[in-house]
């Protein structure tokens, strides 16, 4: 419904790759609440990633609760280095994430204009 498409826990969904749920469905978004809810992204700063969790074949078959949930469960983040108290948690969004929000977040660098200026300050260095 529109009302989802327009509500403000879909800027807090993930697509099914970091979930691992990608053949549950041909659409799959994933709700993974926690700290990672909280966690911003720019790609310089990234400093922690998403881990998926277990697998079990909870909901799965031709049961009543056959696809009610996922079976892909306890997606976590962990921190690529040790964090202060306080800190900010940076995770990548992807750059369809970004692409997609034009409106939103304007033009920004993303991964490959940031490969593309390490280049060009390697050869100004060089």
């Amino acid at each position: 419904s529109s009302e989802y498409w327009n509500s403000i826990v879909r800027e807090y969904t993930w697509t099914s790759y970091v979930s691992g749920g990608s053949f549950e469905a041909s659409f799959v978004e994933s709700l993974i609440p926690g700290v990672g809810m909280a966690a911003n992204s720019f790609l310089p700063l990234i400093n922690a990633r998403s881990v998926m969790g277990s697998i079990d074949s909870a909901g799965t078959g031709d049961g009543p609760g056959a696809g009610a949930f996922s079976a892909y469960h306890d997606t976590t983040y962990v921190a690529e280095t040790p964090l202060e108290a306080g800190s900010e948690i940076f995770a990548d969004y992807g750059d369809n994430y970004f692409r997609g929000r034009p409106d939103e977040y304007g033009m920004i660098p993303l991964e490959q204009e940031f490969r593309d200026a390490d280049e060009i300050m390697a050869k100004l260095w060089a």
